[in-house]
């Protein structure tokens, strides 16, 4: 069964329970009751539970919401890391400076049509990604600086795309973290 199936058949039970033992009560209720000598105890429950439900819906998007966030800084740092490389690549040669862009080009092009897509069926990354960032980290790393002014820009380089790697692990990370199913039915 579906967990939104199992949550409401769980909702729809709890509802009859209450409303069977609210009908019985009133039912069972004299003709010559006096509710003004009993205390007054529905409504300090009635607000407890308002309490505690409001805490636990409250934590339930706290949660949600801190997941979604680290998830966007992920992508942020790895897009913001990607373009320094594309933008600090422009002092190397053509034919090098070209395949650099390229190749992040296609990782780019890969992850928004393809790896999202399986991040958000299968939960994992793609091989594929993995194959382009890698490429894309050759392009970078195997090229050797022929001026002081490419020397300067390849350190930074081989910096960003580490930390793009690090942004897509994290990414990875991050992907699983959802509301769980009982929010829904709060």
């Amino acid at each position: 069964m579906s967990e939104w199936l199992v949550l409401s058949i769980a909702m729809a039970s709890a509802c009859a329970v209450v409303l069977t033992i609210a009908v019985l009560n009133n039912r069972r209720i004299a003709d010559d009751d006096d509710p003004s000598e009993t205390p007054d105890v529905i409504e300090y429950m009635t607000m407890m539970i308002g309490v505690v439900y409001a805490i636990v819906l409250g934590l339930a998007i706290a949660g949600v919401w801190e997941g979604r966030s680290a998830a966007q800084e992920s992508v942020r740092l790895e897009a913001q890391a990607l373009h320094e490389v594309q933008a600090r690549s422009s002092v190397y040669p053509v034919e090098v400076r070209d395949r650099i862009r390229a190749d992040v080009d296609a990782y780019v092009a890969h992850v928004i049509d393809d790896e999202w897509r399986v991040m958000s069926d299968r939960g994992t990354l793609t091989e594929r990604g993995t194959e382009l960032l890698d490429r894309v980290r050759a392009d970078v790393t195997d090229y050797e600086p022929q001026t002081d002014h490419e020397g300067q820009a390849y350190q930074p380089l081989v910096d960003q795309v580490a930390a793009a790697d690090d942004a897509r692990s994290s990414r990875g990370r991050t992907r699983g973290r959802r509301c769980p199913g009982w929010c829904g039915s709060a």
